[in-house]
This record gives C-alpha cells, structure tokens and sequence, in this order.
C-alpha cells in the first residue's frame, strides 16, 4: 500500500495487540521491521455502556453469518423459531444455541455467541450427508454416529462441574418427530460428543435446569422428576406428578438458595422443592397471568436472588421464592431499544443470566441481533 495508515477491525476487547512497521520502494526493496507499538482495545461494550434497566442490541451479530453452506435439509430459521433453546458457557463466556428437528430442519450444527468479542461462531457440524427430515425415519444419530437434530426445547444445559454442553431428548429431525429419550454431552476441547445413558421416561417439551448446588440437572418428564448425575451418568427418579403434564411449551429453573425447581409456560406453573422433594403449585401474589406465556424467557439472578421471567418487550418480571410474590420491573426512562418478539413457539433457554457480566443475553431469531439487559448496576459477580 502506498498509504501511511492502517485499520484494525475484529478485535477483541480488552486485549493489547502488537504491530511493526516496513517500508518499500518502487523497486521492491523492503526495510527492516520498525520497533513494535502497541495499543490495547477497551473493555467489551457490554459493561461500559449498558447500564441497569436498558436493553442492548448488538450490531451485526446474526447467527446466520456463520451458517453452513450448502445448507443441511430444511430451513435455517427453524435452528431457533421450530421450539428450540439454548445454554449458557459460563466458562468460555458464550451462548450456545442447538436446535432444528423434526420436519424443520435437519442441521447439528452448534453456534456460540461470545460475549467478549460479540460475535458468533460455529464451533462444530453439520454431519456429512443429512438426509431430509421430512422423509427421514426416526434414530437417534446420523451416519456419523453424532446425534440428530431435534426440537430442544428446555433440554439443554450447560455443565461447569465437567466443563460440557449437555442435551437430553427433543423431537427427533424425522417425519414422525418423535422423542428421543438420548442424553449426549459435547466437549469443546475435544470437538467431540459422546452419548449418556438414557432417561428412563421421555417426552416432548421437557424441561431441565443446572443446580449449582449439587452440579446435578434436574428434569421434569412426561410425569415423573429425575435428577441426573453428570459425573457419575446417573439417573434418579425424585417424584411423581401423577398424571401426564403434556407437550407445552415451558421453561425451568432452579433457585439455589431457597432450592426450588420452578417450571412455568403454556398455561402450566409448578414447583418441586429440592429439599424434600414435594411438588406443588404456589400460591402466588403481584402480577398475574405470566403462567400463559410460551416457554418465556426464564433464569436466576443472584444479585436480587429472585427468578427473572421476560415474555417479550421492555419489562421483564421476578419472583421472589420466599414470598411467591411476582413483580413487574419497569425499563429504564433512559432505555431506547425494543427486543423483537419472542417466537410462537417460546424462548426457552435463549435468556439467559451472564455472571461475568452481571447482565442477560437474549436471541430470538437466526436473522436478528442479540440483545443484551442489564437488571442491575454492577459489574460480574
């Protein structure tokens, strides 16, 4: 370049990068590399400048950027919108995000968001050579030996305890659609999944969530509640509701300190008490009718140490588990940006709580930015 500038794009934040110089003449003659200089990015946007009560929408940050091509069977949207969910990587610092299934879409694909550098990837798939959903039969893994895609509904989680992404069930990408009750864990390290031992009692729309407190997932099936050991792969029933609670679309989590197991979405709110083991249906008070939401968006924060509910807009909503008291939580004045609208079909486990950010992270579509919100001020816990 006969320039005396230069730019650096798609840089990390917080990270110190080096640089020389050398010149060049007509002739081709190269000098010697100058003395190297240096400079470093500033902190990631997502804690300097969103502040508590604002949502944030990350530019240029759609998932479809770095899907396959050619396509696997089906339609990308579906990775997302066909009842699909996601995880959160508190080690690596990303949403993760695996769906598809049915007669929808046949891709396996995982994508990632880090929230350091705000962009996604594609760290693993798709399998070679996915046959089309529509005219599939129905098993648990293609020709690869790697398991199919599927509805994920609230079926996915991420493991700190063995550092592992961990997904049980959903509808299996086949004409039938039908529910797998195949349990497979993936290490990124390794690039590689390897398939658990099978849930005794399956069926579509599951919900689980990740206690922190015992490094166990915890799962509501078709009737019966299992705690599953991901260190020992073990599977143990811990109740019963006693009668089919159906295929809704809902979504769990776990309040560590008051140990409940809260699931609510379609109509549908029940809780299973940790320490006991009782399932019941609170009583609750404040605002009303948030249990009719689809799969809504659903984590806990620690900071309030209340369970943070969003369903779409501005607002979002928390329940205190001492009190079942649920309370609207108006967005700042200062707030300027809208979340799109959540699916038909629901969030599931594409809200989620980032601990090294004290924020959340949300996506709703293949072809829409991730937003971010910030409940309270503070930097990661």
């Amino acid at each position: 370049s006969n320039t005396t500038s230069y730019q650096n794009t798609g840089l990390l934040p917080s990270t110190t990068y080096a640089y020389t110089v050398a010149a060049y003449d007509a002739a081709g003659n190269v000098s010697l590399q100058s003395a190297s200089a240096s400079a470093t990015t500033e902190a990631s946007v997502l804690s300097t400048t969103v502040n508590a009560g604002e949502w944030f929408m990350v530019p240029n940050s759609q998932l479809s950027a770095v899907a396959p091509s050619p396509l696997p069977p089906g339609r990308l949207s579906s990775v997302i919108d066909a009842w699909s969910g996601g995880a959160y990587d508190t080690t690596r610092d990303r949403l993760i995000v695996w769906g598809g299934g049915h007669g929808d879409y046949g891709g396996n694909e995982i994508y990632t968001f880090d929230v350091n550098s705000l962009t996604w990837s594609r760290p693993w798939g798709p399998s070679p050579s996915i046959p089309d959903p529509l005219g599939a039969p129905c098993y648990i893994t293609y020709a690869d030996g790697n398991p199919v895609s599927r509805h994920t509904y609230s079926g996915l989680q991420y493991a700190p305890n063995i550092d592992k992404f961990w997904i049980q069930g959903g509808s299996l990408a086949c004409g039938g659609g039908g529910a797998g009750n195949d349990t497979w864990t993936f290490d990124f390290n390794a690039s590689k999944w390897t398939q658990k031992k099978n849930i005794p009692q399956t069926q579509l729309g599951v919900q689980t969530a990740y206690d922190p407190v015992t490094g166990h997932i915890f799962e509501q099936s078709m009737t019966k509640f299992f705690e599953y050991d991901p260190v020992g792969d073990t599977w143990t029933q811990r109740g019963d509701v006693g009668g089919d609670l159906g295929e809704r679309n809902r979504t769990a989590v776990i309040d560590p300190v008051n140990r409940y197991f809260v699931s609510i979405g379609d109509g549908q709110f029940f809780v299973w008490d940790l320490k006991t083991f009782r399932y019941f249906t609170p009583i609750t008070s404040g605002v009303s009718n948030l249990e009719n939401a689809q799969a809504p968006g659903l984590d806990y924060d620690p900071v309030s140490k209340k369970i943070i509910l969003w369903k779409g807009g501005v607002d979002v909503y928390s329940l205190d588990t001492t009190t079942w008291t649920w309370a609207r939580i108006v967005a700042a004045s200062t707030n300027t940006v809208v979340p799109t609208a959540p699916t038909t079909k629901g969030t599931f486990g594409r809200f989620r709580y980032v601990p090294s950010k004290n924020e959340f992270i949300l996506v709703n579509s293949v072809y829409g930015n991730v937003y971010i919100y910030k409940l309270s001020a503070g930097t990661g816990l």
